[in-house]
């Protein structure tokens, strides 16, 4: 009689730390995704004083070139970071072999969702220095409100999915749709694919391919990636003459 009494209380506790053992997996992949999001909120801060600076003197063109040299520099640099998480996750779950599933499964989609982070950060640091700040909190709350929908609503095609997937899916997709279908429509009137927007759009969708299945994210998603990189540069857009 004592052990079957006992028996819920050890189900229980099995399940409260099942359900640790799993925010462990997810809060170690959020560690090493969110450096991107530090390295890109370092660049567009340190960027916008100098491109206030001159916003202030009415020297508008020359302001919006100053922070879009930066952002197109860091989005490249974003990339080719997420690269090197992606392809040192196996020397991390070496490491850290308790995490070295999670790593390999939400990792690459979690690198993907802070890229979309970092860029959508650039975007309401242009809406600040265009002195419209309103535009880059609609865009925010944009991202948080289709996040919130994703998680709370009752979407069959999301049931299966885990709740750390679930997480990651809607956080993604809330920056994502923020970033790549939002921004140009608050912030761009017309939009039209300049020299200076295109490095910015390309690789803004690049990232996406963070999300292949796991058994080919590592030959297509580096490939996509550090293949825009080099588009650029081949192009002229990434390291241009006027610099």
């Amino acid at each position: 009689p004592l052990s079957l009494a006992a028996a819920p209380l050890a189900h229980a506790t099995n399940l409260s730390l099942f359900a640790q053992a799993q925010k462990g997996d997810y809060a170690m992949t959020v560690r090493v995704g969110q450096f991107l999001a530090y390295l890109a909120i370092t660049l567009w801060a340190s960027s916008y004083g100098i491109a206030a600076s001159a916003w202030s003197h009415g020297q508008t063109r020359r302001a919006r070139v100053q922070l879009f040299r930066v952002g197109r520099y860091g989005a490249a640099l974003l990339a080719l970071f997420a690269i090197a998480g992606l392809w040192l996750r196996g020397v991390l779950g070496f490491i850290l072999p308790a995490y070295a599933d999670s790593l390999n499964l939400l990792l690459p989609p979690m690198l993907a969702l802070f890229v979309w982070y970092g860029l959508l950060a650039f975007c309401t640091t242009f809406a600040d220095l265009r002195e419209t700040p309103h535009r880059g909190a609609w865009l925010w709350a944009a991202a948080v409100g289709i996040q919130l929908t994703l998680i709370l609503a009752d979407i069959p095609a999301l049931a299966p999915l885990s709740v750390q997937s679930r997480v990651l899916f809607a956080s993604a997709a809330g920056a994502g749709i923020a970033l790549v279908v939002l921004a140009p429509l608050v912030l761009w009137h017309p939009f039209r694919l300049t020299a200076t927007s295109v490095p910015i759009a390309l690789m803004a969708v690049t990232p996406a391919a963070l999300f292949a299945p796991p058994w080919v994210v590592d030959s297509t998603a580096p490939l996509v990636m550090l293949g825009g990189v080099v588009l650029l540069q081949m192009m002229g857009l990434l390291v241009r003459p006027i610099d």
